[in-house]
């Protein structure tokens, strides 16, 4: 694993690239490509999402309670907590996510500078990710759906915490400039 420090430098290199990306057009970059050299689609449906699409820098918003049965997070609640994901390939499971996060800084201040671990899998359009707080036991775990018109780039779910049941929505979004 690499240490927390090698971390955060990488999120703060990363979010400056991205913010270069942004003010660079598209035209200059008319597809990406997956590390096997495969061409990723433009605008994936929402089941074809894969693994490859996820890795890079992603936003998190996380909301109090279950997320709504029509899939949408809702605009009027308050945010609960924010946080910053970096997704990379499992070096384990070749079709697997690995992802780590500065732990949201919560209203009581409790879990500030803790490196939060993710891991799991994208199958058919659903997230799941395994949380641990310790890199041992899993903490919490997430599931989440593409967004329709999000492209791939926007997912909304759920995250249960392991000991206390408590239930928060996410939307999660990636990063402009990565692709």
């Amino acid at each position: 694993m690499r240490s927390t420090a090698t971390f955060f430098s990488m999120v703060i290199a990363l979010s400056a690239l991205s913010a270069s990306a942004e003010d660079q057009k598209d035209s200059k970059f008319p597809s990406a490509t997956a590390p096997a050299g495969n061409p990723i689609a433009a605008c994936p449906s929402p089941g074809n999402v894969t693994t490859t699409h996820m890795y890079g820098l992603w936003q998190v918003t996380f909301f109090d309670g279950p997320l709504p049965a029509d899939q949408q997070a809702e605009s009027s609640r308050p945010t609960a907590a924010r946080a910053t994901v970096l997704f990379e390939r499992h070096p384990e499971h070749a079709d697997s996510l690995r992802g780590a996060m500065k732990a949201p800084a919560m209203a009581s201040g409790e879990g500030r500078n803790q490196v939060i671990w993710l891991s799991g899998d994208l199958d058919e359009g659903e997230l799941i990710l395994d949380e641990s707080d310790n890199g041992q036991r899993i903490s919490a775990v997430w599931v989440a759906h593409p967004a329709v018109d999000g492209c791939g780039k926007v997912f909304r779910g759920n995250r249960r915490v392991a000991d206390t049941d408590v239930l928060q929505t996410f939307i999660m979004t990636k990063t402009s400039g990565w692709r």
